[in-house]
């Protein structure tokens, strides 16, 4: 007799081995997971699904509490299942230590479940955590907004009778005197932040915040919370300037590898590049709950409707294929640039060989942004193209970036991807000396820079250390011809 896969472990290798679609972010995260279960170890981690399965197990004592499940008991489907399993299985140390994860992005469209899964995660975190004191905050830029997910919880409350009468549920707080914890929405326009402990927080539809001070807040204020976790719940927005944006390249960056992060991990529910929104086939990649809360009857209309009408495209693609569609359009898709990988980077000392051209970009900063020299090789007899890239910032800036926007910069200081200058403005001087020497290195035919900043100290320094440098204005105008050249 075989034991049952688990339906969250059924799914997690049907995503892998392709007998469930899914898109190359969702195979990604999962990878990760898969990879972690061999290397666990050496990271000092436990994979225990005992818990994983306690948080499963409350939800089948809850129930829906509108349309047309109402009444009936909870049944996550494996996908849900799927990312409860790895966000709560893993834990530091040994197999009872604390969780790995205390931060989780998820991206997933409309329609496809999250409103239960909040809900009833927020009850978990609430009551169920053996945390004492329970803060759990449902975090939003407007009340109204917060006390959606904080009224989703309060009606999944009362379909069970046993945890009404048992919790004090009042307007704009739920209360459990008997552990001295609460679930309370939090906006920016509302004072409940001063002296505030969470122990959970939610925050619905990241892509509204304009900026990372809430998502900053919440995550500074958990310091003392050893089991402290943030989930952020979102659709695709417009702003690829947003924190939200910035959260899901640092997502899909830190599950492909590029960045180490053992308490961050995440899932963004879209489509692969080749694939066509507009064709059934790839509906599922972007929906897994199609089918169960979204059936395809529903996504046909809202596609003829877009077919119908041009000006509903953005939106159908936005919020039910979670594709960003700002003014700009991704020009390389995460997964191509990922074919560009070569099985093994081109040895330094075939960077070196008299034969290879080196051309250079410099885009120059002053006090908040980075400075960032690109190198291009080329060997025109064997054909190949290879890039390096250095950037600079000061010290201050990057701590600033790091409050403000909820990320590890300094992690990539650690990994040798930029240098922390010292003090709050950059050393023009000690900016000059070190890009000269990199140039000198790689013997760089000509060093094109964009005017803006150029001529603060760093670039007449330049100059007279020898290097051949042009001016390149960055702007549509200028750029477009060159672009054009290279890819017709």
């Amino acid at each position: 007799m075989t034991n049952k896969r688990h339906p969250a472990e059924a799914y997690i290798e049907g995503v892998l081995d392709g007998s469930i679609p899914a898109c190359y972010e969702v195979r990604q995260a999962y990878q990760r997971h898969q990879d972690d279960l061999e290397l666990c170890r050496e990271k000092g981690l436990v994979f225990n699904p005992n818990y994983s399965q306690q948080v499963i197990n409350l939800f089948t004592k809850l129930k829906h509490y509108k349309g047309d499940y109402a009444g009936k008991p909870v049944y996550l489907e494996p996908w849900q299942q799927a990312i409860i399993w790895v966000t709560y299985g893993w834990r530091r140390g040994h197999k009872h230590g604390p969780r790995r994860f205390r931060q989780v992005y998820f991206e997933v469209p409309k329609k496809n479940g999250k409103t239960t899964m909040l809900a009833g995660l927020g009850i978990y975190h609430f009551a169920f955590d053996g945390e004492s004191g329970a803060e759990v905050y449902t975090a939003a830029t407007k009340r109204d907004q917060a006390k959606l997910c904080f009224n989703d919880i309060k009606a999944m409350i009362k379909t069970q009778p046993e945890l009404a009468r048992e919790f004090g549920i009042h307007t704009s707080t739920i209360f459990w005197e008997r552990n001295h914890s609460k679930i309370v929405p939090l906006s920016r326009d509302s004072n409940t932040a001063d002296g505030f402990n969470p122990s959970a927080a939610i925050i619905d539809e990241l892509h509204r915040h304009q900026d990372g001070s809430m998502v900053g807040l919440l995550a500074n204020s958990m310091a003392t919370r050893s089991q402290g976790i943030t989930f952020e719940i979102t659709t695709a927005g417009t702003d690829k300037q947003s924190v939200c944006y910035k959260h899901r390249q640092y997502t899909i960056d830190v599950n492909a590898g590029r960045f180490e992060d053992e308490s961050w991990w995440g899932l963004v529910y879209t489509l692969d590049e080749d694939d066509d929104w507009r064709e059934p086939a790839a509906w599922r990649k972007a929906n897994p709950n199609l089918g169960t809360g979204k059936s395809e009857e529903y996504m046909a209309e809202l596609i003829q409707k877009a077919r119908n009408d041009p000006s509903q495209e953005n939106e159908v693609k936005r919020y039910h294929f979670n594709l960003w569609t700002g003014t700009e359009d991704k020009w390389i898709t995460e997964e191509r640039w990922q074919q560009g990988v070569p099985e093994e980077p081109i040895a330094e000392e075939l960077l070196l060989e008299p034969e290879v051209e080196v051309y250079g970009g410099l885009d120059l900063a002053a006090t908040s942004d980075f400075n960032a020299l690109a190198l291009t090789f080329h060997h025109p007899l064997e054909g190949w193209l290879h890039q390096k890239y250095f950037f600079w910032i000061p010290g201050d800036a990057l701590d600033r970036r790091v409050e403000k926007q909820n990320m590890d910069f300094r992690q990539w200081v650690r990994a040798g991807y930029v240098r922390e200058l010292p003090g709050n403005v950059i050393d023009q001087d000690l900016l000059a000396e070190e890009i000269a020497q990199i140039c000198t290195k790689y013997q760089v035919k000509s060093l094109a820079y964009d005017r803006y900043l150029a001529y603060n100290g760093a670039i007449q320094a330049l100059i007279r250390a020898g290097i051949s440098t042009t001016e390149q204005q960055q702007s549509m105008m200028s750029l477009a011809g060159l672009l054009f050249q290279r890819w017709h």
